[in-house]
């Protein structure tokens, strides 16, 4: 089975002068359709991985490869698109809107998209069950 997202050396360092590497050279193939779990002590990289698969920051160098697209090198407006398109977070500050349902936080950046209604909901429901949520 041909990988979905194929990482490769990747590395993100912070700060300039006495720098703080937070990966260092981080190489992962994660399949489509197959749930992976990402695992490790507070600190030891895991958001910024997560942000670096999702467009959210660059790398510092490596390859970044989804679906036969280098996300790595990809211009920003490409990136803005992606992410809007294709992509879902949910931060670890849990930064949802507290007056809204569990499906109407998920369908939130859905308004922005040329999607219609009842798509929509098909891929929330879709999304929940996937997840085991109950709404």
């Amino acid at each position: 089975m041909d990988s979905f997202i194929e990482i490769n050396n990747l590395v993100k360092i912070y700060g300039k002068g006495k720098s703080e590497a937070a990966l260092e050279g981080i190489t992962v193939n994660f399949q489509k359709g197959v749930l992976n779990v990402i695992v490790g002590p507070s600190g030891s990289g895991k958001t910024t991985l997560l942000n670096c698969i999702g467009g959210l920051l660059r790398p510092s160098s490596g390859k970044i490869n989804i679906n036969n697209w280098l996300i790595s090198l990809a211009p920003i407006k490409e990136l803005i698109d992606f992410r809007r398109k294709r992509v879902g977070f949910i931060f670890q500050d849990h930064n949802l809107i507290p007056g809204l349902t569990v499906e109407e936080n998920i369908a939130l950046p859905s308004f922005f998209s040329k999607s219609n209604s009842r798509s929509i909901k098909e891929k929330i429901n879709q999304l929940l069950t996937q997840l085991e949520i109950s709404a």
